[in-house]
């Protein structure tokens, strides 16, 4: 879990901090019907049935080919129209079947991301909690692309005012090669599934609990939630954080988000400020990582 010190983390997670190093510090970004009322047609042999329930035809029954059929008989379709009616709703299935297959088969992968300011400009920082004062800053980061296999492009994105250390929120973006739209996106999706499962064990099919061992030298009051952002994910918040690393011990409650979107993988840390309750710093990691979603599918190509 990236706001954490990975002392079992997934691969792409930065070395134990010293004791004097906070464990968020980023490595360098490099028909027919008759009317009502109507009197019923008058009785004659071609309409009404016989006694055995047949009805009785006349003699000019079904008459001359092409000309006029007796009276209440339907001539039957031609052949030329009954093979136009077959060669139509064959022309349907053939347009019907591929278009099923692109509405359920994935989705097209995203290209480059781009900058921290396309995901995250001004306006939309402005909209997160307590970032007045604060600069967005970041870029590229190699490390995540070197320390995971499969992500082609990352960015780490972060938002700090003066010298503020550790940064008020942190967005790592990770994209993974887009031939990981062949298995369904799997691998960006295995980065959610990595993130959650400690936090799973710990809470042992609660959502919330005190003192919850992450498996990461970590003990904490957790609250999870899941999360409507991309292709899914969670919320996660830790109060009063319990370890053997001085760094992690010292810190203020926070919250963390993860989920992925097509053949990206996104984390968000987000420590606010320390008069910031700990719900509120979980609804603003929630809404920082949505906000990046739908920053996502408005600015990225895909290719």
């Amino acid at each position: 879990m990236p706001g954490q010190p990975p002392a079992h983390r997934s691969p792409w997670d930065r070395p134990e901090p010293s004791a004097q190093r906070s464990p968020w510090e980023p490595p360098e970004p490099s028909g027919d019907v008759p009317p009502a009322g109507s009197p019923p047609p008058p009785p004659g042999p071609s309409r009404l049935p016989s006694a055995g329930g047949a009805p009785v035809r006349g003699p000019d029954f079904p008459g001359e080919p092409g000309g006029p059929l007796p009276e209440g008989a339907v001539r039957p379709p031609g052949r030329g129209r009954a093979l136009a009616g077959a060669a139509a709703a064959l022309a349907a299935v053939a347009v019907a079947v591929p278009l099923a297959l692109s509405l359920t088969g994935p989705r097209p992968a995203y290209g480059a991301l781009g900058a921290c300011a396309d995901l995250l400009p001004d306006d939309v920082v402005a909209e997160i909690p307590a970032t007045g004062g604060h600069t967005l800053g970041g870029g590229p980061s190699y490390y995540y692309g070197e320390a995971e296999p499969g992500v082609d492009e990352s960015l780490f994105c972060s938002a700090t005012r003066d010298d503020e250390s550790p940064a008020l929120f942190t967005v790592i973006v990770l994209r993974y090669l887009p031939e990981t739209r062949d298995a369904d996106y799997a691998e960006p999706r295995a980065h959610v599934t990595r993130a959650l499962a400690p936090i799973e064990r710990g809470l042992a099919g609660a959502s919330a609990a005190p003192s919850v061992d992450t498996g990461d030298d970590l003990v904490a009051d957790v609250e999870l939630r899941d999360l409507p952002a991309g292709d899914g994910g969670h919320a996660v918040s830790y109060a009063d954080p319990r370890s053997a690393n001085p760094a992690v011990a010292a810190q203020d409650d926070w919250a963390e988000a993860t989920f992925s979107t097509r053949n990206i993988a996104v984390d968000v840390i987000y420590r606010g400020t320390p008069d910031m309750d700990v719900d509120a710093k979980l609804d603003a990691a929630a809404l920082l990582a949505t906000t990046v979603a739908d920053r996502i599918g408005a600015t990225l190509d895909t290719v």
